[in-house]
This record gives structure tokens, C-alpha cells and sequence, in this order.
């Protein structure tokens, strides 16, 4: 049987974004694609994202990709060791929560709302 992954449409172009795909969520918009909201961005800064708003992408994307890989762990596990690790996704998820509030804050910053 397949895996059945999360789906979600991405807030800017409006395509499906699939668990385990290069995305991002932003509080208050919802989920995109990492591709999305990099060419989003490039044209609101014209060509030269901030550092830190990149820094805050990469936070965000990895953290997505940290829950995507510890689901997959958890299918694979049993008993204490999988209570263990989805305890640590827990975590992770609420990191992720962090990554998209930061990034948000941090593009009101430069007077960017996405």
C-alpha cells in the first residue's frame, strides 16, 4: 500500500504542495512552494533577497523536511523508541511553527507582506 502524504495548494501559484516536496508555511497565508516563494521574493526585493530573510528560508524549509523524515522514522518504529522520536517531532514542529512566525516578522521588517 502507498504512503499517503499530506496536500496542501501552494498560496501563490495555487499547484498542489505534497508532504515531502521543497516548501515553506507561512502563518496567516498557509503552505508554498520553497521555488514559489524564492521568485515571490526575488521580485519583491528586486534580485537580492536579505540574508537573513535567506537564512529564514532555510530555517523553515528544514524544518519541514526534518517532520517530513521523522513521519517516515516513526512508520518504522514500535513502542517506546517510536513514542520517543514522534515526541521529538513535536518539537521539530513546534521549531517549524518558529521558522514560518521569524520569517514573517522578519519580511514585515522590509515592509514585505506575502
Amino acid at each position: 500500500m502507498g504512503e499517503k502524504y499530506k496536500k496542501w495548494s501552494c498560496f501563490l501559484c495555487g499547484d498542489t504542495v505534497i508532504e515531502g516536496q521543497r516548501f515553506a508555511w507561512i502563518p496567516e497565508r498557509g503552505y508554498a512552494h520553497i521555488e514559489c516563494l524564492h521568485e515571490e521574493l526575488a521580485s519583491r526585493f528586486e534580485g537580492r533577497i536579505p540574508a537573513r530573510v535567506e537564512a529564514l528560508l532555510d530555517f523553515d524549509e528544514v524544518m519541514a523536511y526534518a517532520i517530513v523524515r521523522t513521519k517516515q522514522a516513526e512508520k518504522l518504529l514500535d513502542g517506546e523508541l517510536r513514542s520517543r522520536v514522534e515526541e521529538a517531532r513535536h518539537k521539530v514542529e513546534g521549531l517549524s511553527a518558529l521558522a514560518g512566525r521569524l520569517l514573517k516578522d522578519v519580511l514585515r521588517e522590509y515592509g514585505v507582506e506575502i
